[in-house]
């Protein structure tokens, strides 16, 4: 959403369109953020003056346009089932969103066909776009 990709336009519309609807993120993707922007920055695909705008303005928006999920010792427990799951071909990182999205019954929008197709598996709601 943030950053030059391929996708941000259809997230950005996506996000647009459900402004009036209740969205969440948890504490675990303020993570995946920070460390995607650093792996752009140590690849020079951004700079820091990008880095710092774009962590300053998911911080705000973090605050003021979603439910913050806050990530429980139940949710890594159920994370280390899913991930030890070989038919679901999940990384713990992903297996870690999903299982919050099970604690909060929550519905997952993901990118990720991989994950999207575990989350439709282990019976959660996902869209991928």
């Amino acid at each position: 959403m943030l950053t030059n990709e391929v996708k941000t336009e259809a997230v950005q519309q996506w996000l647009m369109d459900r402004l009036d609807q209740d969205l969440a993120i948890s504490d675990w993707t303020s993570t995946e953020f920070s460390s995607a922007l650093s792996i752009k920055l140590r690849r020079r695909e951004i700079g820091e003056e990008t880095k710092s705008w774009a962590l300053s303005y998911f911080g705000f928006h973090k605050e003021q346009s979603f439910s913050v999920f806050s990530v429980s010792r139940q949710a890594f427990q159920k994370a280390s089932l899913f991930a030890g799951r070989p038919s679901l071909n999940l990384r713990g990182s992903d297996a870690l969103h999903l299982a919050i999205c099970e604690e909060f019954n929550a519905g997952m929008l993901t990118l990720d066909r991989r994950m999207h197709n575990a989350a439709l598996a282990l019976g959660l709601t996902s869209e991928l776009i």
